[in-house]
């Protein structure tokens, strides 16, 4: 007798769901597992750095205007290369009164004043007495002072130890003579030997801190062209005073600024 065969039997709805569900579970995965793998392709593969040069753009160096001729600058220069206007004089010259100097009639311009008093009393409280024994010098006087010089010892030491009109530091207002003894002409004051007492040594160790300079350091005669006097200071202000200083003890003022000097007149 022959068997009857088994219908088959139909999947349900819920069972073709399943069986779609389990597909896209399956596409899913695989998708995941090739992005994992493509990621970590990226991750291993070797990055390569473009090199940009850093560009660094200098500024352009200005270099300082320094005025060596205006009336009023503190750097107004007077020497054998650069003489002073026919007819200068400061504007602004006062009476030294107050401290010790061998004229009354002497006078130094406003903004100089200030600083000696500045100095000069803080030398007093270390113990140090400075008088002044030359300040500002007119065209007129300078020149009969040139003259007698050169009368005395011939024109060409006169030029070394003094100055001609308009071409003396002591125009400018701005310089003062250091003396001690009240000037006594007794192989000290006025010579180089003054540099032994005790008012030059405190000027050496301290001018700059109120602006001053020894304008004529010993050894630089060919520079600044004339006689080491150090009895002679120059007032140029605190800053430019200090950076001149730390240059050096014996740096000049046409070192510093790189002006020219000599022992030779040019005009």
């Amino acid at each position: 007798m022959a068997r009857k065969r088994k219908p088959k039997r139909k999947l349900s709805f819920a069972g073709w769901f399943l069986l779609a569900l389990s597909v896209l579970c399956v596409i899913v995965l695989v998708k995941v597992v090739k992005t994992k793998i493509s990621l970590r392709e990226e991750v291993e593969k070797p990055t390569i750095v473009e090199k940009v040069e850093e560009v660094v753009i200098e500024e352009p160096v200005v270099e300082e205007v320094y005025d060596f001729e205006g009336a009023d600058s503190l750097l107004i220069l007077a020497n054998k290369a650069h003489p002073l206007k026919d007819g200068y004089e400061p504007s602004d010259l006062v009476k030294l009164d107050g401290i010790y100097k061998t004229q009354d009639s002497w006078m130094l311009r406003s903004v100089c004043k200030d600083a000696v008093y500045e100095m000069f009393e803080a030398a007093k409280v270390d113990g140090v007495v400075l008088e002044v024994g030359s300040a500002y010098r007119s065209a007129a006087y300078q020149a009969s002072l040139w003259q007698s010089y050169a009368n005395q010892y011939g024109s060409e030491r006169a030029d070394r130890i003094s100055s001609r009109p308009n071409h003396s530091d002591h125009q400018t207002g701005l310089c003062i003579d250091v003396v001690e003894n009240n000037g006594a002409m007794d192989g000290v004051n006025y010579c180089q030997e003054f540099e032994t007492t005790r008012s030059a040594q405190w000027l050496f160790a301290h001018a700059h801190e109120y602006g001053f300079i020894l304008r004529y350091p010993k050894g630089k005669e060919e520079i600044t062209g004339y006689n080491y006097e150090p009895w002679h200071y120059r007032f140029i202000g605190q800053e430019h005073a200090t950076k001149l200083h730390e240059a050096g003890s014996d740096m000049t003022f046409e070192e510093f600024f790189n002006v020219e000097g000599g022992k030779q007149y040019k005009d």
